[in-house]
C-alpha cells in the first residue's frame, strides 16, 4: 500500500503541476485581452490551446524564464560556459526557455534541439514541441506584461502589433 500511496501522491502532484501551468497562462491572457484588446483569430487559437490538455506538460521545472543570445555565455568554439541575468528565473513550464529559441531557428531545429535536452536529462512532455509553437503564440503577453512593469511606450506597441490590434484595442485589419 506504501508505493501505491506514493503514485497517488505523484500523481496528485503532476495533475496540479499542469493544472497550474493552464490556469497561469488563462488568467494572463485574460488580463491581457481586457486592457490590451486581442485579435479573434488569436485569442480562438489561444483557448484551442488551452482546453487540449495533451498539450500541457505534466511537470514544472527551474527555468531561467528570459533565454535569448544576449545571455548566453559562449566561448570561441562554441561551448555554452554560464547564462547570465536570472531575474526571471522561477520554476515553471519548461517550454518557456524553448520559445526564443523556435523564434530564432525553426520548427526543425526545436526538434533537434528537444531531442538533445532529453539526452542531457531534461524532461519533456509527448507534445512538448506543438506546446512550444502555441506558447510562442502567447509571447507578446510577456511584452505586454513587461511594458506595464516598465512603462515603455515601445514595448505597448509590440505588444499591441503581438495582439493584432492597435493602441485602442481594436483589431487591425488584415488586408
Amino acid at each position: 500500500m506504501p508505493c501505491t500511496g506514493l503514485i497517488m501522491k505523484k500523481l496528485d502532484k503532476q495533475a496540479f503541476e499542469f493544472t497550474i501551468h493552464k490556469k497561469s497562462m488563462a488568467a494572463k491572457m485574460n488580463k491581457i485581452k481586457q486592457t490590451f484588446g486581442v485579435s479573434e483569430a488569436l485569442w480562438g487559437r489561444w483557448q484551442k490551446w488551452l482546453a487540449d490538455e495533451s498539450m500541457w506538460p505534466t511537470h514544472s521545472s527551474f527555468i531561467h524564464g528570459d533565454l535569448h543570445p544576449a545571455h548566453i555565455l559562449v566561448t570561441p568554439d562554441g561551448r555554452v560556459t554560464g547564462l547570465l541575468d536570472w531575474t526571471e528565473g522561477e520554476v515553471a513550464d519548461p517550454a518557456t526557455d524553448f520559445v526564443i529559441f523556435y523564434f530564432l531557428f525553426g520548427e526543425e531545429k526545436l526538434a533537434e534541439m528537444i531531442k538533445l535536452y532529453e539526452q542531457a536529462g531534461g524532461k519533456t512532455c509527448p507534445r512538448m514541441q506543438e506546446h512550444i509553437i502555441e506558447l510562442s503564440s502567447a509571447y507578446p503577453i510577456a511584452v505586454a506584461l513587461f511594458a506595464e512593469r516598465s512603462g515603455l511606450e515601445d514595448y505597448y506597441a509590440m505588444a499591441r502589433a503581438g495582439f493584432g490590434v492597435d493602441e485602442h484595442g481594436n483589431e487591425l485589419s488584415t488586408d
